[in-house]
């Protein structure tokens, strides 16, 4: 996956706040009691598809909404509710038929009225709210729960300390992902599990065959640091949100072609052909910098270059630094996203050696 890239991560929330009204009796002898009346909640949204959302009712009842385009209204239900009611989660049906929107409220621990939402499989933002409130603010010194319940349907981006590049990764269900890098490349897909313990949830991330674990602590709302191990061993900070690359491949800005952008966090198989001077087969493991190389046919290792990559269309240049003078310098041909010739040299401290004919490279 890559700097979490790969993701690497991250997360919704289910829950909601019990609102209590009561009932009196009229005094008058007769039998009836006042009923209470419905209660309304309404939000202001920056930054998703609503502009304003009113919920007139309890766990269930009525909507009515000021999308960008037009008004709309229907009925809406409350997910069941979770460790913390400060994390509400509705599930908007519209009137007339339709998809139903299912979007995420969590408070601010210092507010009644304000906080952040998240809507499932779409965009996050912020909201006041502006009739009725929440659940009264966490002042008892106690941690605060910022990590969301659930990591279906959000998107985060996460960024590798120092600078190194930056991924997007999308948790499309409860086990699928995608993950695109910042600057180019398609979006590329995997598998994962997750477990949530307070404020932390830990992510074993499967791509191509390769495991990293990510373990992503959230210090605010939507937004922590994270570190992995496996595959990729990297770390850095994460935040809520980012937009994944469209199908098909960017090289990082100088055009559209077949090199991807990045190698790191993917994983290939390298051939080099009989005739070279060190012929073999070897799965290649990239991090943001290092390599890390085996020998398919005999495990053993091929060592751990640091690299240097270079996409330009369909074609990139790719070398190898290995120990002293000794470096391979390949030329990367690829024909599709996944696969690609190879030529180039391969050179020691006695002397350099062309790549006969047959090179391969392949993503796994």
């Amino acid at each position: 996956m890559k700097k979490l890239r790969q993701l690497f991560a991250l997360v919704a929330a289910l829950g909601t706040a019990a609102f209590m009204t009561g009932c009196g009796d009229d005094n008058d002898d007769n039998n009836n009691n006042n009923q209470p009346a419905p209660q309304v909640r309404q939000f202001n949204m920056t930054g998703g598809t609503f502009t304003t959302l009113t919920l007139t009712g309890g766990d269930t009842g009525t909507y009515t909404s000021t999308p960008a385009g037009a008004a709309s209204s229907g009925t809406y239900t409350t997910q069941a509710a979770g460790n913390d009611p400060r994390i509400q989660t509705f599930t908007l049906t519209p009137t007339g038929g339709g998809a139903p929107t299912t979007i995420t409220i969590t408070y601010s621990p210092a507010s009644a009225t304000a906080g952040t939402f998240q809507e499932q499989g779409g965009p996050s933002g912020n909201f006041t709210q502006t009739v009725g409130q929440g659940p009264a603010p966490d002042n008892s010194g106690n941690p605060t729960q910022f990590a969301p319940a659930s990591l279906v349907g959000r998107t985060y981006t996460f960024n590798v300390t120092g600078g190194a590049g930056s991924s997007v990764v999308t948790f499309d269900d409860g086990s699928t992902f995608r993950i695109s890098e910042v600057g180019g490349g398609a979006p590329r897909s995997g598998t994962y599990s997750a477990t949530l313990s307070s404020n932390t949830w830990t992510i074993v991330a499967s791509e191509g065959g390769n495991n990293s674990t990510i373990v992503a602590t959230f210090t605010a709302d939507g937004s922590g640091t994270y570190s992995t191990t496996g595959a990729v061993n990297e770390s850095g900070t994460f935040v809520a949100g980012g937009t994944q690359n469209p199908p098909g491949n960017t090289n990082g800005g100088s055009g559209t072609g077949n090199a991807p952008a990045s190698l790191s966090g993917t994983t290939w198989i390298l051939t080099i052909p009989a005739g070279a001077k060190y012929p073999g087969t070897f799965n290649v493991v990239f991090t943001p910098t290092q390599a890390t190389l085996t020998d398919t046919s005999t495990g053993s290792s091929g060592g751990n270059p640091n690299y240097t990559y270079n996409p330009n269309g369909d074609t990139a240049t790719l070398v190898f630094t290995h120990t002293g003078t000794d470096n391979d310098n390949y030329t990367l041909n690829f024909s599709s996203a996944n696969a690609a010739t190879v030529t180039g040299t391969q050179t020691d401290a006695n002397d350099t050696q062309p790549i006969p004919a047959g090179g391969t490279f392949n993503r796994q």
